[in-house]
């Protein structure tokens, strides 16, 4: 049910009326939107003891974009030069998220060293639009973050971000093994060295007990007391010690051994991965195309639904239907 919720919150967050619907022109150009909670979050995962999944939202939709269409010089009517005909819906990524001048501190433009604007990249700016929309329906720090402005990072395929997550959790842990191995080390030493300060029990045996007459009691020096009693307390000590570093000992080579084995799976995952990336077979890829011609099937089920061939048009037929109407 938890699940559920999350599932229809994110949801209407970041696809329903809201500034993302506005963003994108109406829901009738969202072709397709589809919540997903396939990926595995393995950290979280093992930390909370049961599985856990990222949602994410997968939206394709047209891009499309408000265009006047102006009276040319051809038109009869000479007042009507230059002024709006009227104003079509048109298929454009590129005006749909136009390059906008970068602002500094004091929300001034940025400039170049030739004076023009610096400015930012479209899908920068698209980013901001979507951090902006997901704070605005409530989402925190904890929910949702902004990726770093300016990163040169690009985009990856899922089989590559995945190649490079169990890459670094690899590393992490073959990290955690060597400083445990290192403890163990260091614990094996002490054990040792305390092993080696051991009272010789051949000293204590060389103590003669003299017989008190009529008595199964036993006398001896006060000397040779003292380095009895002296001897008992430094064994004792000295057997508590050993004790708890013998413990501290076999704790951590458990965890090393539980290291080693995840160490092994995370190894032999990741040469899975990186087989997927560098060997896609025929079959595959055959695969992957019969899917995408049926998402090209629905994609052009639902423009038909909804009467958007119009917004397909070439522009030069668009041209031609104006200067025909121009000379009506």
């Amino acid at each position: 049910m938890k699940a559920e919720f999350y599932k229809q919150e994110a949801f209407a967050a970041s696809c329903s009326k809201s500034d993302t619907i506005e963003i994108v022109g109406g829901e009738q150009y969202i072709l397709s939107a589809v919540m997903h909670a396939d990926e595995r979050n393995r950290a979280m995962s093992e930390a909370l003891g049961q599985d856990v999944f990222h949602y994410h939202l997968h939206v394709v939709y047209v891009p499309v974009v408000e265009k006047q269409i102006l009276w040319s010089k051809r038109c009869k009517d000479k007042s009507l030069v230059g002024t709006v005909k009227e104003t079509i819906m048109q298929v454009s990524s590129s005006k749909k998220w136009l390059s906008k001048p970068a602002l500094d501190e004091q929300g001034a433009p940025i400039l170049q060293k030739n004076g023009k604007p610096v400015l930012r990249k479209s899908y920068s700016v698209l980013q901001d639009d979507f951090f902006k929309t997901m704070r605005n329906a409530g989402y925190t720090d904890t929910d949702v973050e902004r990726g770093e402005r300016g990163s040169s990072e690009e985009h990856l395929t899922v089989t590559q971000f995945k190649v490079e997550r169990e890459q670094e959790r690899l590393e992490e842990i073959t990290a955690q093994m060597q400083q445990k191995e290192q403890q163990a080390a260091s614990l094996e030493k002490k054990i040792e060295k305390i092993q080696k300060q051991q009272i010789a029990v051949q000293k204590v045996e060389q103590i003669e007990p003299h017989a008190v007459p009529f008595s199964s009691k036993v006398m001896l020096d006060r000397s040779e007391y003292e380095n009895l009693a002296a001897a008992a307390k430094k064994l004792y000590v000295q057997e508590r010690k050993e004790f708890k570093l013998q413990k501290a000992l076999d704790t951590a080579m458990k965890m090393i051994s539980e290291l080693k084995a995840k160490v092994a799976a995370l190894t032999s995952e990741l040469t899975e991965y990186k087989s997927v990336r560098g060997q896609l077979n025929t079959a595959e890829l055959e695969q992957q195309n019969e899917l995408l011609r049926n998402k090209l099937h629905r994609y052009e089920m639902v423009i038909e639904r909804n009467s958007l061939w119009h917004l397909f048009r070439p522009i030069r037929k668009t041209k031609d239907f104006t200067r025909q109407e121009e000379y009506r």
